[in-house]
């Protein structure tokens, strides 16, 4: 069993849309923080929200890249009959 070829502008859309759903849990996250009061969750949420706006492109994609590659060879591991590696 493998993990299904990519086209790089297939990752690059799913990498962004993630970051987009990240970011709208990190918005919900910062409202509900901002009403209970917690300021220093909202600090560390606004701290987090900041480097995922800033973050390249390329950061993201390629860290998919390394997530796939890592799980097709876990799921060759897997059926290989060699699951002590996990």
């Amino acid at each position: 069993m493998t993990v299904p070829n990519v086209s790089p502008n297939d990752l690059k859309q799913a990498a962004l849309t993630h970051r987009d759903n990240l970011l709208q849990n990190l918005a919900r996250r910062i409202q509900v923080a901002h009403a209970e009061g917690n300021v220093d969750l909202v600090r560390l949420l606004e701290k987090e929200q900041h480097q995922l706006l800033n973050a390249p492109d390329e950061w993201l994609t390629d860290g998919i890249w390394g997530e796939l590659q890592t799980l097709e060879e876990m799921v060759e591991r897997y059926f290989s009959g060699e699951p002590e590696h996990f």
